[in-house]
């Protein structure tokens, strides 16, 4: 309850909308469209809302088997991967790989550490780092099948001969980064952390090639609107700040039940949809969860309550935007580390698909404002 009583406006109460109760499909039952995004999003479905304070999630679900994905954070805590700055603070180099998993770099995380804190643009897929190889009848080593060289890598040993193509290379790359940190300069060359997410209006801009200086003014303009200054105006010490921290966790701790066995939700805030973030699966969103619903809690502080009650968006308001994004046309924009990035500016919302083959890895999908959206001319035009 402190939280409430440190950010009143988190505590404005919409009308509430009826909903039906039950998972709703996102697919009509008609053909969906050619293509891997639709058939991922036709096999959607959408439970009944969460609500807290000016949020809801709708969670949703699809019946398929999980990829194993981390996000950064997990793979940085388990020491499989290192990350540096590169050159003057513009981009980023990940070096090392998960055993097992892909590690999944969001758009619009949140890098502590480095000349600058800084974010990413655009999200990055790292493929696993698979198992090591002990020459066990492949023939490719130094000794011939039947003399085997000693075990030389993880995931080896009698009986258990790993990666039989000889091991894999340690991946190393490089990818594109915005500073969101406009008052300090230089500092050690290692990203210590990747504990937060970008709120949405700043996704909004990587995800889009957003200049600059938009995400510093938006940095700045969110201080104000919660009245929370940084001092270097840092998107990470704003998180930090107990007028955001506070009312964040609180919203993670009251809408957890929008994560059980789901793969993402659709969130809005009052009464607009403001996109759905989908991920691998259950697990990986799971790993996610409290990372990207501070996000949603740290955009709401931000945004202006409204000035009189409205109604919430329904489950069936929900299940139409993602159906929107079905309708749509994705546009393959080629392979991009392990997996291959999808991308479509639609009517009503525009966003990114990640598919590593046929398999999800991840999706960000965003609506556009009423002014935003594209109106037909006379005639139609």
């Amino acid at each position: 309850m402190a939280a409430h009583r440190i950010v009143p406006l988190f505590l404005a109460l919409p009308l509430f909308a009826q909903d039906s109760g039950r998972d709703l499909r996102v697919s009509d039952g008609r053909s969906a469209p050619a293509g891997d995004c639709a058939a991922v999003l036709a096999g959607l479905r959408v439970g009944a809302p969460v609500r807290y304070g000016r949020l809801t999630l709708f969670p949703v679900y699809r019946d398929a088997k999980e990829l194993p994905v981390v996000p950064l954070d997990a793979a940085l805590k388990a020491r499989w991967v290192r990350l540096k700055e590169v050159g003057t603070g513009s981009r980023a180099r990940l070096e090392g790989a998960a055993p097992e998993h892909y590690v999944y770099i969001d758009n619009g995380l949140v890098l502590d550490g480095g000349g600058q804190d800084s974010t990413t643009g655009g999200g990055r897929t790292q493929p696993p780092r698979g198992k090591g190889n002990n020459g066990v009848g492949n023939g490719e080593d130094p000794q011939p099948p039947g003399d085997p060289p000693e075990n030389d890598g993880e995931g080896t040993g009698p009986g258990d001969p790993g990666n039989r193509r000889g091991p894999r290379p340690i991946w190393v790359g490089d990818f594109g980064t915005f500073c969101c940190e406009k008052g300090r300069s230089g500092g050690p060359d290692t990203f210590a952390a990747a504990e937060h997410l970008a709120p949405p209006r700043i996704r909004q801009l990587t995800t889009r090639g957003g200049a600059q200086q938009r995400i510093w003014d938006s940095v700045e303009e969110m201080e104000k609107a919660v009245g929370a200054g940084t001092g270097t105006h840092s998107l990470d010490a704003l998180y930090r700040q107990r007028r955001v921290k506070d009312p964040a966790e609180a919203a993670v701790a009251a809408l957890a039940p929008a994560r059980r066995n789901a793969t993402g939700v659709v969130y809005a805030i009052d009464d607009r949809i403001v996109g759905a973030d989908l991920y691998a699966g259950p697990n990986h969103f799971r790993l996610s969860f409290a990372m990207v619903v501070k996000s949603y809690a740290l955009e709401a502080l931000a945004t202006a309550p409204p000035a009189k009650k409205v109604s919430l968006p329904s489950q069936s308001d929900a299940r139409g935007f993602l159906a929107a994004a079905l309708a749509g046309d994705w546009t393959d924009t080629g392979a991009r580390d392990a997996a291959s990035v999808f991308c479509a500016d639609l009517d009503s919302l525009h966003g990114t698909f990640t598919l590593a083959g046929r398999s999800l890895v991840r999706a960000e999908l965003f609506a556009k404002p009423a002014k935003e959206k594209k109106t037909p001319t006379k005639g139609g035009k």
